[in-house]
């Protein structure tokens, strides 16, 4: 059991972006690098959001996704494994990624 769970005065989690947007995504550069690098390394980077969507979506307590303006990318993932989202009238949802090529595997875990 995780700290979230063990501690009774949690009751939710929330999560949204702290400036103008919830997500503008990943820099398409870090991709390029990430491209080159080990496949450990590629390996480590998908578990990582992988295993933290999952996590949201397994939390015993309630998850809640605030998405106010841009929402781009993988992080989508992150939205619909909470259990609710809400979404400003300004929002707006894109996988650009994949116009580069890019699998957006984080959804689909």
């Amino acid at each position: 059991m995780g700290e979230t769970e063990a501690n009774e005065n949690i009751r939710a989690v929330i999560l949204w972006g702290t400036g103008k947007h919830f997500s503008t995504g990943a820099d398409i550069n870090w991709f390029k690098d990430l491209a080159v690098t080990g496949e450990a390394e590629k390996k480590r980077v998908a578990d990582l959001g992988a295993g933290a969507v999952r996590r949201l979506f397994s939390l015993p307590i309630s998850t809640i996704a605030l998405v106010q303006n841009t929402c781009f990318g993988d992080v989508i993932g992150y939205v619909a494994g909470c259990d609710i989202a809400i979404a400003s009238e300004d929002a707006r949802f894109a996988i650009s990624e994949v116009r580069i090529g890019i699998t957006s595997a984080l959804i689909l875990s």
